[in-house]
């Protein structure tokens, strides 16, 4: 339900939900990853190539195939190459995508140096401050 109207496709596929509402309204600017494409909900009503190509038109950046055939790879690959060559994908969108996995990849494996959890006497300081305590109760009184 959206708006409280029935949807007729999973949000993964929308263009409504991922590029409008996640995107645009919400403001991530984050990646947008795909469950498996492979789930029922989705091959109910489209082939895992398609909903690859529909993904990546909705926004999202990357999507998800988990079988082990390398030939349903291979295939989804090939419908996005054929996509963008025949204008159904916008290869903008994708180039778009790849500058966001290209942001997280240096932010997670790029030069950067990785913070070492808080231990002993910073750690102690920094738990059971009065804002965590009180965040404590609530969740208990829920």
């Amino acid at each position: 339900m959206l708006g409280g109207q029935p949807v007729a496709q999973p949000a993964t596929l929308s263009r409504t939900i991922v590029d409008d509402i996640l995107r645009r309204e919400l403001g991530h600017q984050g990646l947008v990853v795909t469950d498996d494409l492979d789930m029922g909900a989705i091959t109910v009503s489209h082939t895992v190539e398609q909903a690859a190509v529909r993904a990546l038109d909705a926004g999202c950046d990357m999507v998800l195939v988990c079988g082990d055939s390398i030939e349903r790879h291979a295939a989804v690959i090939e419908a996005i190459i054929h996509a963008v060559e025949t204008d159904e994908l916008d290869g903008r969108r994708l180039e778009k995508a790849q500058l966001r996995q290209q942001r997280v990849k240096a932010r997670f494996m790029g030069g950067e140096r990785p913070r070492r959890p808080l231990s002993g006497k910073a750690l102690r300081a920094r738990l059971g401050t009065a804002l965590h305590q009180a965040a404590a109760e609530e969740i208990a009184r829920a």
